[in-house]
C-alpha cells in the first residue's frame, strides 16, 4: 500500500492504471482487497459523521429539496401543463441532445428569473 501511494504521489505511476490494475477476471487482486477495506472504513466514518451532525444533514436536505424543485420546473416546461405524456421528438441522438440542451436552458432561465 505503502509502495503504491508514493508512486500515485511522485506521478510514476496514472491513477487511471492502478484502477485498471484492481481487478482482473472479476477477482480484486492482493492490492484491490486492502483499498477497499479503506474505502469502507472511510464510508463507514463518513456515515456516522452525517448521522451525528445535524447541521450537515439539514443542509442536505435543502440540496435535495432545491434539485426536486428544479426537476418539477423542468418537468412542467417539458409537457408544457398539458398534463399527457410528451416524448423527445428528435429519434437520432444528437437532436435528443439539442432539445434536451434547450430544455435546460430555458429551465435555467426560469429559476434565475423566480430568484431575482
Amino acid at each position: 500500500m505503502l509502495r503504491l501511494v508514493c508512486s500515485l504521489k511522485l506521478g510514476l505511476v496514472p491513477a487511471m492504471g492502478v484502477m485498471r490494475a484492481q481487478q482482473v477476471d472479476d477477482r480484486p487482486t492482493l492490492v484491490a482487497q486492502p483499498i477497499a477495506e479503506i474505502s469502507r472504513i472511510d464510508k463507514t466514518i463518513h456515515t456516522l459523521n452525517f448521522i451525528d451532525d445535524e447541521d450537515r444533514r439539514r443542509s442536505t436536505l435543502q440540496q435535495l429539496n432545491l434539485g426536486e424543485g428544479r426537476h418539477s420546473v423542468a418537468h412542467d416546461v417539458f409537457r408544457g401543463k398539458r398534463g399527457k405524456r410528451s416524448k423527445l421528438y428528435q429519434r437520432y441522438r444528437e437532436g435528443q441532445e439539442d432539445q434536451l440542451s434547450a430544455l435546460g436552458l430555458v429551465v435555467n432561465m426560469t429559476v434565475l428569473r423566480n430568484t431575482l
